[in-house]
């Protein structure tokens, strides 16, 4: 149990270091309480006022909802894809939990469907997603290795980063193809740091 944990421990420090080396950023937090707290602080510093998620509850009782006076949320559940899309638009963040971490890239593995719609994490010029350490494995192998033939989702979604694209005087631009900036909470109970 104690192996598992270091094990756990030093993938996420791996994946935080490789996500920030791609111009992502990341919080820890011991619990989902702490979650919540970095998720409230992101979005007042941020500015943000409105707010598209999906899928964050099945990862830890992190709510859309407890969030500060003046923020709307709003989920996919009742809305039609294009009205969802639309309002992902208009958003000033996306919320989404993650499948997998790639420790040795830094990136996020997502399911993309109908309760988890991509435009969640593509539209919102800021994307912010919850990540637990134990779904942290160290390579794209491995990641594949998790999802059975019959357990597939009909699309996964690599995020590795911010968007970020260059011309042809290879000028870099983030923000132009996705989110200029993408910010990960990942929950580790072993983390000694909130930051």
């Amino acid at each position: 149990m104690r192996t598992d944990s270091l094990r756990n421990s030093q993938l996420a420090e791996q994946f935080s270091a490789a996500l920030r080396a791609v111009g992502g950023e990341v919080r820890m937090a011991r619990d989902a309480i702490a979650a919540q707290e970095h998720l409230n602080a992101v979005l007042a510093e941020s500015g943000v006022q409105h707010l598209v998620h999906h899928a964050v509850d099945t990862l830890a009782p992190l709510s859309p909802h407890e969030l500060g006076a003046g923020i709307s949320a709003h989920g996919p559940r009742g809305l039609s894809r294009i009205d969802h899309r639309d309002l992902c638009a208009s958003a000033d963040a996306g919320l989404t939990g993650a499948l997998v971490g790639i420790a040795a890239t830094g990136t996020l593995v997502l399911a993309a469907g109908r309760d988890t719609p991509r435009s969640t994490s593509l539209l919102p010029p800021l994307h912010i997603a919850l990540l637990h350490s134990q779904r942290i494995v160290p390579d794209l192998a491995s990641s594949l290795r998790l999802f059975s033939a019959n357990a597939l989702p009909s699309q996964l979604v690599h995020i590795t980063g911010p968007s970020r694209t260059g011309d042809i005087e290879h000028d870099l631009t983030t923000g132009v193809h996705g989110p200029a900036r993408l910010l990960v909470i990942l929950l580790d109970p072993n983390s000694e740091s909130s930051a």
